[in-house]
């Protein structure tokens, strides 16, 4: 069995302690119709939390609840992130890389045309990334007026909010990568806290094409995307946890990649207003992720 912690990060389960009888018990949630169903579900719910992890504080109980408040306000943006493979997220996450990194040169060149500013980028919108006939519609004058959708609107989620400023995030920019990631707080985190990562997918040695299945059973071409090779490619050492650890033991790069990967992170935190003990024993507990150790920091158990 596994659990979700804060921000879609999954851990093995932890044993439940034989010194207490209560964790011997059966969680055996009453029927849909049964007199008081719905008086008993917040206590239902923090069972469940605490059973999965007897060592849980209140605190990250209360971070737990708080995760599936989210989920249930944004169920189409925090559905399946923790659920897929690494390896589908992991290119999931390139292909969304390599998408902004096309859209940004195109609109370079746009730029380097004399055509800039909101309308350029609605024009590029409809055009569907066609360069050449985004230039026909400013050329003729064809672009159609852009209507306020909710993500440019703005999002308006306190809750979330007050967890990134929680981390230690000033608000403005809290509220600006809530904004971008259309109210996902799980998006919106990895935005703040991983710019190591989007260095990562913005430098690529190797490339090749695959396909894959979505969630939906469609098969997608990812075309050009990094691989994520930790034996062989030693920019892998970037990462947390086990896969950057073998990335740096495969190479001498890789060793030196990793050390500043780690320093960077480091940096990171205690910035943060955390002091360096607290850091690195944050980053033990954490496997390496910054994200998971500012939660452990700040909700400390």
């Amino acid at each position: 069995p596994r659990y979700v912690l804060a921000f879609g990060v999954t851990r093995p389960a932890v044993a439940r302690r034989t010194d207490d009888p209560q964790r011997h018990r059966e969680y055996a949630p009453p029927p849909s119709d049964a007199p008081g169903t719905q008086r008993r579900s917040e206590e239902d719910r923090l069972f469940r939390s605490s059973a999965f992890h007897p060592e849980a504080s209140a605190k990250e109980i209360q971070r737990l609840l708080a995760r599936e408040q989210l989920e249930t306000r944004n169920p189409a943006r925090t559905r399946s992130a923790h659920r897929r493979s690494p390896h589908k997220a992991s290119l999931q996450n390139q292909r969304a890389s390599v998408k902004r990194r096309k859209k940004a040169k195109t609109m370079d060149q746009l730029r380097a045309m004399g055509f800039d500013g909101p309308e350029a980028e609605q024009a590029l919108r409809q055009a569907d990334g066609d360069i050449e006939v985004a230039v026909n519609m400013l050329v003729n004058g064809a672009v159609a007026p852009a209507t306020e959708s909710p993500a440019s609107a703005g999002v308006d989620d306190s809750a979330a909010v007050e967890m990134l400023v929680a981390m230690g995030f000033p608000a403005d920019q809290a509220q600006r990568a809530l904004n971008a990631s259309a109210g996902d707080a799980n998006a919106a985190a990895e935005l703040l806290m991983q710019p190591v990562i989007e260095e990562f997918h913005a430098v690529r040695p190797f490339a090749y094409s695959e396909q894959y299945e979505d969630d939906d059973g469609e098969e997608e071409d990812l075309g050009e995307i990094v691989v994520n090779d930790e034996m062989h490619n030693p920019l892998a050492a970037m990462r947390p946890g086990e896969d950057g650890r073998t990335a740096a033991q495969a190479s001498e790069t890789g060793a030196t990649i990793a050390a500043e990967a780690e320093h960077e992170r480091k940096v990171r935190l205690t910035s943060m207003g955390f002091s360096e003990a607290d850091v690195a024993r944050g980053l033990t507990r954490a496997n390496g992720d910054a994200a998971v150790a500012a939660g452990f920091l700040t909700f400390p158990t």
